[in-house]
Protein backbone atom coordinates (compact mmCIF):
# COMPACT_ATOMS: atom_id res chain seq x y z
CA UNK A 1 0.00 0.00 0.00
CA UNK A 2 1.45 3.25 -1.44
CA UNK A 3 2.21 5.93 1.97
CA UNK A 4 1.33 9.39 0.70
CA UNK A 5 2.80 11.28 3.59
CA UNK A 6 5.06 14.18 2.42
CA UNK A 7 8.72 14.49 3.07
CA UNK A 8 11.00 16.90 2.26
CA UNK A 9 15.01 15.77 1.73
CA UNK A 10 16.30 19.39 0.85
CA UNK A 11 16.59 21.89 3.14
CA UNK A 12 18.91 24.55 5.06
CA UNK A 13 19.14 26.26 8.45
CA UNK A 14 21.47 29.45 9.78
CA UNK A 15 23.97 26.34 10.24
CA UNK A 16 24.76 27.00 7.10
CA UNK A 17 22.80 29.80 4.41
CA UNK A 18 19.31 29.18 5.58
CA UNK A 19 17.17 31.72 7.79
CA UNK A 20 15.68 30.07 10.45
CA UNK A 21 17.47 27.83 12.90
CA UNK A 22 17.70 24.09 12.99
CA UNK A 23 14.93 24.39 16.10
CA UNK A 24 12.67 26.87 13.87
CA UNK A 25 13.19 24.29 10.80
CA UNK A 26 11.99 21.76 12.89
CA UNK A 27 8.88 23.81 13.80
CA UNK A 28 7.64 24.82 10.17
CA UNK A 29 8.14 21.05 9.03
CA UNK A 30 5.73 19.89 12.15
CA UNK A 31 3.38 23.13 10.53
CA UNK A 32 3.66 21.85 6.87
CA UNK A 33 2.61 18.64 8.16
CA UNK A 34 5.90 16.98 6.96
CA UNK A 35 6.58 13.61 7.86
CA UNK A 36 10.05 13.32 7.27
CA UNK A 37 13.04 16.03 6.49
CA UNK A 38 16.38 16.29 6.00
CA UNK A 39 18.65 19.05 6.89
CA UNK A 40 21.08 19.58 3.84
CA UNK A 41 23.03 22.37 5.24
CA UNK A 42 26.63 23.17 2.95
CA UNK A 43 29.30 21.29 3.75
CA UNK A 44 28.26 20.73 7.54
CA UNK A 45 26.21 18.71 9.95
CA UNK A 46 26.54 21.53 12.74
CA UNK A 47 22.59 21.82 12.85
CA UNK A 48 22.05 17.92 13.70
CA UNK A 49 21.88 17.75 17.47
CA UNK A 50 19.48 20.79 17.69
CA UNK A 51 17.13 19.90 14.60
CA UNK A 52 16.98 16.23 15.59
CA UNK A 53 16.14 17.40 18.91
CA UNK A 54 13.56 19.37 18.30
CA UNK A 55 11.99 17.16 15.91
CA UNK A 56 11.59 14.08 17.76
CA UNK A 57 9.56 16.41 20.37
CA UNK A 58 7.42 17.54 17.44
CA UNK A 59 6.63 13.74 16.26
CA UNK A 60 9.13 14.25 13.00
CA UNK A 61 11.27 12.20 11.01
CA UNK A 62 15.24 12.95 10.76
CA UNK A 63 16.81 11.85 7.63
CA UNK A 64 20.83 12.87 7.83
CA UNK A 65 21.80 14.70 4.79
CA UNK A 66 24.20 17.32 3.95
CA UNK A 67 25.08 19.28 0.61
CA UNK A 68 28.61 18.98 -0.73
CA UNK A 69 30.11 21.35 -3.65
CA UNK A 70 32.41 19.66 -5.90
CA UNK A 71 33.63 20.36 -9.40
CA UNK A 72 32.18 18.00 -12.48
CA UNK A 73 32.87 18.46 -15.97
CA UNK A 74 33.95 22.30 -15.69
CA UNK A 75 31.02 23.34 -13.15
CA UNK A 76 29.69 23.79 -10.06
CA UNK A 77 27.76 20.88 -8.70
CA UNK A 78 26.09 19.47 -5.55
CA UNK A 79 25.82 16.58 -4.31
CA UNK A 80 23.30 15.03 -1.38
CA UNK A 81 24.44 13.13 0.90
CA UNK A 82 21.54 10.79 2.96
CA UNK A 83 21.65 8.42 5.74
CA UNK A 84 25.48 8.13 6.79
CA UNK A 85 26.82 8.25 10.07
CA UNK A 86 26.98 11.26 11.79
CA UNK A 87 29.95 10.07 13.86
CA UNK A 88 32.20 9.09 10.89
CA UNK A 89 35.48 10.30 11.73
CA UNK A 90 37.04 10.75 8.09
CA UNK A 91 33.68 12.06 6.97
CA UNK A 92 33.28 14.80 9.65
CA UNK A 93 37.42 15.77 8.73
CA UNK A 94 36.73 16.61 5.39
CA UNK A 95 33.63 18.92 6.06
CA UNK A 96 35.72 20.72 8.48
CA UNK A 97 38.24 21.23 5.86
CA UNK A 98 35.20 22.52 3.31
CA UNK A 99 33.73 24.86 6.46
CA UNK A 100 37.79 26.00 6.99
CA UNK A 101 38.22 26.37 3.02
CA UNK A 102 34.74 29.09 3.72
CA UNK A 103 35.65 30.57 6.10
CA UNK A 104 39.18 31.82 3.82
CA UNK A 105 36.78 32.74 1.01
CA UNK A 106 34.50 34.69 3.45
CA UNK A 107 37.85 36.60 4.68
CA UNK A 108 38.75 37.31 0.92
CA UNK A 109 34.74 38.67 0.46
CA UNK A 110 34.83 41.22 3.34
CA UNK A 111 38.08 42.43 2.16
CA UNK A 112 37.17 42.58 -1.34
CA UNK A 113 33.58 44.53 -0.50
CA UNK A 114 36.23 47.38 1.54
CA UNK A 115 38.59 47.88 -1.20
CA UNK A 116 34.72 48.51 -3.30
CA UNK A 117 33.98 50.86 -0.40
CA UNK A 118 30.92 48.66 0.57
CA UNK A 119 30.22 49.80 4.09
CA UNK A 120 29.98 46.66 6.59
CA UNK A 121 32.36 44.89 8.66
CA UNK A 122 33.05 41.44 9.69
CA UNK A 123 30.75 41.85 12.74
CA UNK A 124 28.14 42.93 10.17
CA UNK A 125 27.83 39.55 8.66
CA UNK A 126 27.73 37.22 12.24
CA UNK A 127 24.86 39.72 12.93
CA UNK A 128 23.50 38.85 9.55
CA UNK A 129 23.60 35.49 10.50
CA UNK A 130 22.46 35.31 13.81
CA UNK A 131 25.73 35.29 15.29
CA UNK A 132 26.47 31.66 14.15
CA UNK A 133 30.00 32.15 12.71
CA UNK A 134 29.91 28.16 11.78
CA UNK A 135 29.26 28.07 8.04
CA UNK A 136 28.63 31.75 6.72
CA UNK A 137 28.35 32.13 3.60
CA UNK A 138 27.05 34.57 0.81
CA UNK A 139 23.49 35.27 1.94
CA UNK A 140 24.19 36.47 5.09
CA UNK A 141 26.78 39.20 3.14
CA UNK A 142 23.84 40.10 0.91
CA UNK A 143 21.63 40.49 4.57
CA UNK A 144 24.20 42.56 6.20
CA UNK A 145 24.55 44.92 3.03
CA UNK A 146 20.81 45.47 2.86
CA UNK A 147 20.40 46.26 6.66
CA UNK A 148 23.86 48.79 6.42
CA UNK A 149 21.81 49.76 2.90
CA UNK A 150 24.88 49.67 0.38
CA UNK A 151 22.12 47.89 -1.38
CA UNK A 152 18.33 48.42 -1.86
CA UNK A 153 17.59 44.70 -2.13
CA UNK A 154 18.98 41.11 -1.51
CA UNK A 155 19.02 40.03 -4.73
CA UNK A 156 21.41 43.49 -5.96
CA UNK A 157 24.02 42.34 -3.67
CA UNK A 158 24.29 39.43 -5.67
CA UNK A 159 23.83 41.31 -9.00
CA UNK A 160 26.09 44.17 -8.27
CA UNK A 161 28.93 42.18 -6.36
CA UNK A 162 28.60 38.82 -4.69
CA UNK A 163 27.17 36.93 -7.86
CA UNK A 164 29.36 34.56 -10.42
CA UNK A 165 31.89 36.59 -12.24
CA UNK A 166 30.95 39.55 -9.88
CA UNK A 167 33.96 41.77 -8.15
CA UNK A 168 33.22 40.25 -5.12
CA UNK A 169 32.74 36.89 -6.00
CA UNK A 170 35.48 34.14 -4.86
CA UNK A 171 35.10 30.82 -5.91
CA UNK A 172 34.86 27.69 -3.89
CA UNK A 173 37.48 25.17 -3.56
CA UNK A 174 35.71 21.70 -4.00
CA UNK A 175 36.58 17.85 -4.53
CA UNK A 176 35.48 15.38 -7.47
CA UNK A 177 32.18 13.87 -7.57
CA UNK A 178 33.94 10.41 -7.29
CA UNK A 179 35.77 11.38 -4.11
CA UNK A 180 32.76 12.78 -2.35
CA UNK A 181 30.58 9.63 -3.31
CA UNK A 182 33.32 7.30 -2.25
CA UNK A 183 33.60 9.28 1.04
CA UNK A 184 29.91 9.44 1.62
CA UNK A 185 30.16 5.58 1.38
CA UNK A 186 32.34 5.31 3.56
CA UNK A 187 30.29 6.96 5.88
CA UNK A 188 27.40 4.96 4.82
CA UNK A 189 25.25 6.74 3.30
CA UNK A 190 23.47 7.57 -0.17
CA UNK A 191 25.39 10.05 -2.85
CA UNK A 192 22.71 11.69 -4.60
CA UNK A 193 23.03 14.18 -7.62
CA UNK A 194 21.09 17.20 -6.16
CA UNK A 195 19.35 19.68 -8.71
CA UNK A 196 20.11 18.91 -12.37
CA UNK A 197 18.03 21.36 -14.03
CA UNK A 198 20.94 23.99 -12.86
CA UNK A 199 22.98 22.15 -15.87
CA UNK A 200 21.12 22.71 -18.72
CA UNK A 201 20.60 18.61 -19.51
CA UNK A 202 18.76 17.46 -22.01
CA UNK A 203 18.23 13.74 -22.08
CA UNK A 204 21.20 12.91 -24.62
CA UNK A 205 23.21 15.27 -22.38
CA UNK A 206 22.15 13.69 -19.28
CA UNK A 207 22.82 10.38 -20.27
CA UNK A 208 26.17 10.91 -21.31
CA UNK A 209 27.06 13.09 -17.84
CA UNK A 210 25.11 10.28 -15.35
CA UNK A 211 26.88 7.19 -16.90
CA UNK A 212 30.75 7.86 -15.43
CA UNK A 213 28.72 8.81 -12.25
CA UNK A 214 26.79 5.81 -12.07
CA UNK A 215 30.29 3.75 -12.57
CA UNK A 216 31.65 5.72 -9.76
CA UNK A 217 29.06 4.67 -7.70
CA UNK A 218 26.09 6.98 -7.38
CA UNK A 219 23.20 6.13 -5.48
CA UNK A 220 20.11 8.28 -6.80
CA UNK A 221 18.70 12.18 -8.58
CA UNK A 222 17.32 14.32 -6.92
CA UNK A 223 14.06 14.33 -9.56
CA UNK A 224 11.36 16.49 -7.49
CA UNK A 225 12.93 19.91 -6.85
CA UNK A 226 11.33 23.40 -6.67
CA UNK A 227 12.61 24.91 -10.01
CA UNK A 228 12.12 21.33 -12.29
CA UNK A 229 9.01 21.79 -14.61
CA UNK A 230 7.16 18.51 -15.35
CA UNK A 231 9.23 18.23 -18.67
CA UNK A 232 12.33 18.30 -16.68
CA UNK A 233 10.93 16.17 -14.14
CA UNK A 234 10.43 13.42 -16.69
CA UNK A 235 13.80 13.13 -18.00
CA UNK A 236 15.14 12.69 -14.88
CA UNK A 237 12.92 10.46 -13.86
CA UNK A 238 14.13 8.66 -17.26
CA UNK A 239 17.87 8.96 -16.51
CA UNK A 240 16.69 7.33 -12.57
CA UNK A 241 14.92 3.95 -14.67
CA UNK A 242 18.09 3.82 -17.00
CA UNK A 243 20.69 3.81 -14.73
CA UNK A 244 18.80 2.26 -12.02
CA UNK A 245 18.92 5.38 -9.35
CA UNK A 246 17.12 5.70 -6.67
CA UNK A 247 14.91 8.73 -6.94
CA UNK A 248 14.76 11.31 -4.52
CA UNK A 249 13.07 14.96 -3.67
CA UNK A 250 13.14 18.30 -1.78
CA UNK A 251 12.48 22.33 -1.97
CA UNK A 252 15.87 23.72 -1.19
CA UNK A 253 14.14 25.68 1.58
CA UNK A 254 16.05 28.54 2.58
CA UNK A 255 13.79 30.80 4.63
CA UNK A 256 13.92 34.29 3.54
CA UNK A 257 17.12 33.57 1.90
CA UNK A 258 15.34 32.16 -1.40
CA UNK A 259 11.93 33.48 -1.10
CA UNK A 260 9.36 32.08 -3.06
CA UNK A 261 10.48 28.26 -2.21
CA UNK A 262 8.26 27.02 0.77
CA UNK A 263 9.53 24.16 2.62
CA UNK A 264 7.26 20.89 1.36
CA UNK A 265 5.51 22.54 -1.23
CA UNK A 266 8.16 24.00 -3.27
CA UNK A 267 7.86 26.88 -5.66
CA UNK A 268 3.90 27.62 -6.09
CA UNK A 269 3.10 24.63 -4.53
CA UNK A 270 4.64 22.52 -7.50
CA UNK A 271 5.96 19.58 -4.89
CA UNK A 272 4.85 16.94 -3.77
CA UNK A 273 7.43 14.50 -2.22
CA UNK A 274 6.46 11.13 -1.05
CA UNK A 275 7.48 9.34 1.84
CA UNK A 276 7.62 5.92 -0.62
CA UNK A 277 10.76 7.54 -1.80
CA UNK A 278 12.22 7.61 1.28
CA UNK A 279 11.18 4.29 2.40
CA UNK A 280 12.94 3.05 -0.58
CA UNK A 281 16.08 5.04 0.54
CA UNK A 282 16.37 3.12 3.31
CA UNK A 283 15.75 -0.25 2.32
CA UNK A 284 18.65 0.37 0.32
CA UNK A 285 21.16 1.34 3.11
CA UNK A 286 19.16 -1.23 5.20
CA UNK A 287 20.87 -3.68 2.41
CA UNK A 288 24.26 -2.40 2.26
CA UNK A 289 24.18 -2.45 5.99
CA UNK A 290 23.45 -6.28 5.38
CA UNK A 291 26.01 -6.71 3.01
CA UNK A 292 28.39 -5.07 5.01
CA UNK A 293 27.89 -6.67 7.76
CA UNK A 294 26.96 -10.20 7.39
CA UNK A 295 25.37 -12.09 10.51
Amino acid sequence: MSDTRIIDLHMHSTASDGSLSPEEVARAAKKAGLAAISLTDHDTIAGYPRVTDAARALGVEVIPGVEISVNFQGQSMHMLGYGFDLAHVRFRALLEELSAARRERNEKIIARLRELGVPIVWADVVRAAGGDTGNIGRPHFANAMLAKGAVKTFQAAFDRYLGDGKPAYFPKEKTGPEFAIDLIHQAGGLAVFAHPVYHGFDLSSATRAFAPLKAAGLDGVEVYYSDHTKAQREIYLSIAHRFDLLVTGGSDFHGENNKGVEMGSGRNGNLRVPYDLLAKMKGHLAARSTVRSPG
